[in-house]
């Protein structure tokens, strides 16, 4: 019983490998799109900006309105602690450890 078991499953498994990826009838009407060009009038779903050649400077411009983001360098900055706090150091003993367990 346990040999045909594994027979009939394998053979299931089979035609499924071979005949489940089939269409069913609605695959012999075929319905086509209307071929339309995608490409018509691309130029219009993009923003462009028009850059302007200023030959005083010798570089190019852009008379859009545009944000740039720059770094502004600070220099160093000391880091002090307020004088307030107070901090405590820990230790492994057990008279030093804090309540927090």
């Amino acid at each position: 019983m346990e040999v045909v078991k594994k027979i009939v499953l394998y053979l299931f498994g089979l035609f499924i490998l071979l005949f489940g990826n089939r269409k069913g009838p609605e695959s012999g009407v075929s319905t086509q799109e209307p071929n339309v060009d995608l490409n018509k009038d691309i130029e219009k779903r993009f923003h462009v900006h028009t850059l302007l050649y200023n030959t005083i400077q010798d570089r190019l411009t852009n008379p859009a309105v545009h944000f740039r983001t720059e770094r502004i360098d600070v220099g160093s900055v000391e880091k002090t602690s307020s004088p307030s706090k107070k901090t405590q150091t820990e230790t492994a003993k057990p008279e030093d450890a804090s309540g927090t367990k």
